[in-house]
């Protein structure tokens, strides 16, 4: 199995003037799998496939993302529910 490039297994995650670009993943979050408290703050995600959910970012349930000035595109799931990324 192919993980993420992003794995956030429960704690926090920060992440400033980053990229998440250009991944892929056999499960969920082909960028970044969040199970706790990720926040991505000015910076890019883009070119992530997932097989399953979540071709950009997989959040957990009760998990918490923050997303602020970003920008993304071409983010491919499985399962087709997007979230804009602007």
């Amino acid at each position: 199995m192919v993980p993420p490039a992003t794995s956030n297994g429960g704690d926090t995650l920060d992440i400033t003037n980053g990229i998440i670009g250009e991944n892929s993943t056999d499960s969920d979050g082909g960028g970044a799998y969040n199970a706790g408290a990720l926040t991505l703050t000015v910076g890019k995600i883009s070119r992530n496939t997932a097989s399953s959910n979540g071709g950009a970012v997989q959040n957990k349930r009760n998990s918490a993302l923050t997303l602020t000035d970003n920008t993304g595109k071409r983010q491919h799931g499985r399962h087709r529910r997007r979230r804009h990324l602007q």
